[in-house]
């Protein structure tokens, strides 16, 4: 009967304290049940119909492991809370008698209530809604789904059980050893207590500036999408330590000013509001930086996923010139591949095409040479290798791809009439700048007779992730003499011949027409007519259909999973307002109380409410969209990796996203505004 008295105790602490624990324990539930579905999909079966399975595991192996750190990090976090408002509860038991072990069974019996209630709840509603994720997942890729059984997955079960029995465990841990190490007065008084205002706080407000600043202008400043994506990471750590110190720091700042303010302090609206404010900035101000923080997180991800998905058309019509292509790479030959060769594959490929009954439009062929290097003003260094020049391969100024074409391929192709004289070259720059009258490459030097107005499609190249320039010249046997020194120096540089074509069929034939011309290119006696002899040849064909299947499973894969990501953070977030509002409501209800017996009406409450509320509220949205609003330029360059060029889409997209979520925090303020304003103005069940 004993045992079960501490049990009553938890039972009953826990019924009174629902105002606080119901929001915990949906939590609870919410980022289990999260868990489990991320767990139960990469065991999904309909991955392997995939053609980019292994890319959606990926994905969805990331969105675990967030999940777990996250359910750690913020679980604490609200554990904290919970235990702060139980802390009187606990002294008072500690002073009428009861001893540490009768508070640690209180705690322990409330440990697993939670635990169970938040492991089989969060594998209930994981369970019921993992094949509702499955069909999102499904729609996302475009795949059919024809088995709709519930199925349990016994390793996501009992992995999910491991995972949050460990998590919940720690949380007991850390209230048993904060209660053992506390005296019942302190327990007592835990809930009362107030926060000083943090030490030099102009100093840190600076110090968030200055990285605030610097993360700020690195994101503006990045031409390289490698760049970008090596530096995004640090830049995100500086803002968030910045969001931080300025959040903590600054905020102690701006609440000094405006007390210092005549003006605005010494009014019923704001006097009460910021002199409260300016003693407890520390915890507010850590929790309004993690609303922010949590903001962002959700802004870039879905803004980043949404842009990549609902941009996969424009990336594939930049990838693919034709719905089918197959490119041919000679290395070592030092002219463009004869009239002889050219004829021999597309006899085979015509055979092909008469086998299968099919005619092809839009037929295109044309050559290029390309190679790589690293530029100093006008002067290009062939030699310079990854390995050699590390920084150079993140650098905008220096390493780059050179494609060289033939003045009437480019005619015929882009449709101009440009005239090219020997020894002249005109460039096309992609994602970098070049200004000099001259370009010269391992001694070859060719005079800029201009710069183009229009790209060159090159097939695979179009995905390549360095900054590059495309040179136009008179005759590609005008790089004779720089094919003599690259194979001289045993550099690399390569010829393709590029053959595209356009095809009115299903996508099943579409696809069956490639793989043939694909086994075709690949015979022993046309490669060893094709092969020079000091040469090498290779070959490499896709078709738009098939590629647009891998296109699908990687983004949908990735728009989904910052979906599902996005619903953890918005739960944290919208938790964190609300204990922030419960917190402050209950310490602030003393002071009102006080302030209407002095004169102050209710009207007047409701106006101090909205101030204090307003001032500090909208402030993590605002950071929010100035960080996203900076991080952009480099987001913009990271998203131009996976082949998405539309930058009016993705604005569009991104401030469809953001309106979306500012409707929704207003929502949420409303909903906690409320809440506030009833535990200030006297309603005892909120106690």
């Amino acid at each position: 009967m004993k045992g079960f008295f501490f049990l009553r105790l938890a039972v009953d602490g826990m019924k009174k304290n629902r105002q606080i624990y119901v929001p915990y324990l949906l939590t609870c539930v919410g980022t289990v049940a999260m868990f489990y579905i991320l767990q139960s999909l990469s065991y999904s079966p309909l991955l392997e119909k995939m053609k980019g399975g292994g890319s959606t595991q990926i994905c969805l192996s990331l969105g675990k492991f967030v999940i777990a750190v996250f359910s750690v990090l913020f679980l604490w976090y609200s554990n904290s809370f919970l235990s702060k408002r139980r802390g009187k509860e606990f002294g008072l038991y500690n002073i009428l008698g009861m001893g540490k072990r009768g508070l640690r069974k209180i705690m322990l019996w409330e440990s697993l209530m939670v635990t169970a209630i938040g492991v089989i709840g969060g594998l209930f509603f994981g369970f019921l809604f993992s094949k509702f994720a499955e069909l999102g997942l499904a729609n996302a890729l475009k795949i059919t789904l024809e088995d709709y059984s519930f199925v349990i997955k016994g390793n996501a079960f009992l992995f999910t059980v491991e995972i949050y029995a460990c998590i919940f465990a720690l949380l007991y841990l850390r209230n048993v050893i904060k209660v053992q190490l506390s005296n019942p007065l302190d327990l007592f008084h835990s809930v009362s207590h107030g926060e000083k205002p943090p030490k030099a706080n102009w100093l840190l407000a600076l110090l968030g500036l200055l990285l605030l600043g610097a993360a700020y202008v690195t994101a503006v400043s990045i031409q390289a999408p490698l760049a970008a994506l090596f530096l995004f990471f640090i830049a995100v750590i500086a803002v968030i330590i910045a969001t931080y110190l300025l959040f903590i720091a600054g905020s102690v700042v701006l609440c000094r000013l405006l007390k210092n303010n005549k003006k605005y302090y010494y009014q019923k609206r704001h006097f009460v509001s910021v002199s409260s404010m300016i003693f407890r900035m520390r915890r507010n101000g850590a929790g309004l930086a993690s609303i922010c923080i949590l903001s962002t997180m959700v802004l870039v991800m879905l803004s980043s996923t949404g842009s990549l998905y609902f941009g996969m058309d424009d990336a594939m019509e930049k990838r693919f010139f034709r719905d089918s292509e197959v490119s041919l790479n000679f290395y070592g030959e030092t002219k463009a591949p004869s009239e002889e060769k050219k004829q021999r594959v597309l006899d085979v490929f015509h055979k092909e095409f008469d086998k299968l009954g099919v005619t092809p439009e839009n037929e295109i062929s044309y050559a290029y040479v390309m190679t790589e290097g690293v530029i100093n003003g006008s002067e290009v260094d062939l030699g310079a290798s990854y390995n050699d020049e590390m920084s150079a391969f993140f650098s905008a100024d220096a390493f780059r791809g050179f494609y060289f074409l033939d003045v009437k391929e480019y005619n015929k192709i882009v449709g101009t009439d440009l005239s090219v004289a020997p020894g002249e070259a005109w460039l096309y720059a992609n994602d970098c700048q070049f200004s000099g009258s001259s370009l010269c490459i391992s001694g070859i030097t060719w005079r800029i007779g201009g710069f183009l107005e229009k790209s060159f499609p090159l097939g695979e190249d179009e995905f390549s992730i360095f900054p590059s320039l495309t040179i136009v010249v008179s005759d590609l046997n005008e790089l004779e003499d720089l094919w003599r020194v690259v194979m001289a120096e045993d550099y690399w540089m390569s010829l393709r011949w590029y053959y595209g074509y356009d095809l009115d069929a299903s996508d099943e034939l579409a696809s069956k027409t490639h793989m043939a011309l694909r086994n075709s290119i690949g015979r022993d006696d046309l490669m060893a007519f094709l092969r020079d002899e000091d040469g090498g040849y290779s070959y490499f064909s896709s078709c738009k259909s098939d590629e647009m299947k891998g296109f699908v499973d990687l983004y949908g894969g990735l728009f989904f999973l910052g979906i599902l990501l996005s619903i953890a953070f918005l739960f944290a977030a919208v938790l964190i307002i609300y204990y922030k509002q419960i917190a402050e409501g209950f310490e602030d209800q003393g002071r009102f109380e006080i302030m209407q017996k002095v004169g102050m009406t209710t009207k007047d409450i409701k106006s101090s409410i909205n101030s204090q509320v307003l001032t500090v509220f909208f402030a993590p949205l605002l950071m929010a969209g100035l960080h996203l609003a900076f991080a952009y330029p480099m987001i913009w360059k990271v998203l131009k990796l996976f082949g998405l060029i539309n930058l009016g889409h993705v604005i569009f997209v991104t401030l469809i996203i953001f309106l979306a979520f500012t409707v929704f925090y207003v929502a949420v303020y409303k909903w906690t505004a409320g809440t506030y304003y009833r535990i200030v103005n006297g309603n005892r069940k909120a106690k």
